[in-house]
């Protein structure tokens, strides 16, 4: 008895996800240089990380819309807002977020919150006209105030090695314990399908930046602008090998001198991630 197996070009069709809507999807950006919250110090290099997230996505054909240095509140909202529009015709929906953070949480301007705000309002209970879409997270933040010293694998011919990081700075650190009002608790990422987060680094470490931006941002950017044609893992697994290999601290500290970072990502999806 003859089978029929699907053709290659249309078992990856079928392994895809839909690019091909009228609109592409909306792209927010939630990017934080300012704080109200004791302690916490400003993020200086950010605006031009926004800049260039702006341009990267909206090359790739989003609707990028911004918030700077705004209060939880005003996050929130927003949040659900643009979960309430009809997004039928968006093929994906992509969240940045850029500031400081902990462990499974964010600083917006005026207090910490949970990851898991960000997502809430795009569950397929909640987002009716995402259903089945991917939803995409990229988030900045610290997680935690472990610097990583790295592990010798071989030489490597070259490397970019930046300047201290303002993110992670002494004062920053010396009173991070002091922010929260509750003993740590441990945490679970829980998502529902479709869904992916990129997050800057592994659980408990410091993200860095540099004088020019964020090496995670940078690098994202970089890689979705040179291979926009490759799919989303692919692009992230490079992002997060640059990352690791081609960076480390730079800082008169030697606690904190030297020091490696690794991004991390998490995801649902059960479809290939192409934007183009």
């Amino acid at each position: 008895m003859q089978e029929d197996y699907p053709s290659s070009s249309r078992f990856r069709d079928n392994q895809k996800y839909k690019m091909n809507s009228r609109r592409r999807g909306v792209a927010l950006i939630i990017n934080h240089s300012k704080f109200e919250v004791p302690g916490l110090s400003n993020r200086v290099t950010t605006a031009a990380d926004g800049q260039k997230l702006t341009g990267c996505f909206e090359k790739l054909g989003f609707e990028v819309r911004t918030m700077m240095d705004k209060k939880f509140s005003k996050i929130k909202k927003r949040l659900h807002k643009v979960s309430k529009e009809d997004l039928s015709q968006c093929d994906c929906l992509v969240i940045v977020v850029l500031s400081h953070g902990n462990y499974g949480t964010i600083f917006a301007k005026d207090q910490e919150y949970k990851e898991e705000e960000l997502w809430k309002p795009f569950t397929a209970k909640n987002c009716r006209t995402l259903e089945g879409k991917p939803k995409l997270y990229f988030i900045q933040t610290c997680r935690g105030d472990k610097y990583d010293p790295g592990v010798t694998l071989m030489p490597v011919k070259s490397s970019r090695v930046f300047q201290p990081d303002y993110e992670v700075d002494d004062n920053f650190v010396a009173s991070f314990a002091a922010l929260s009002t509750k003993e740590p608790q441990s945490y679970l990422l829980q998502l529902e399908p479709h869904f992916l987060v990129a997050h800057a680094s592994v659980p408990d470490y410091c993200a860095w930046r540099s004088a020019t931006g964020a090496w995670f941002i940078h690098e994202l950017c970089s890689e979705l602008s040179d291979k926009p044609k490759d799919h989303l893992l692919s692009i992230l697994q490079r992002v997060g090998c640059k990352v690791a290999v081609d960076y480390e601290s730079n800082t008169d500290d030697p606690t904190s001198n030297g020091k490696k970072q690794m991004p991390c990502i998490t995801h649902t999806l059960d479809k290939l991630v192409f934007f183009d």
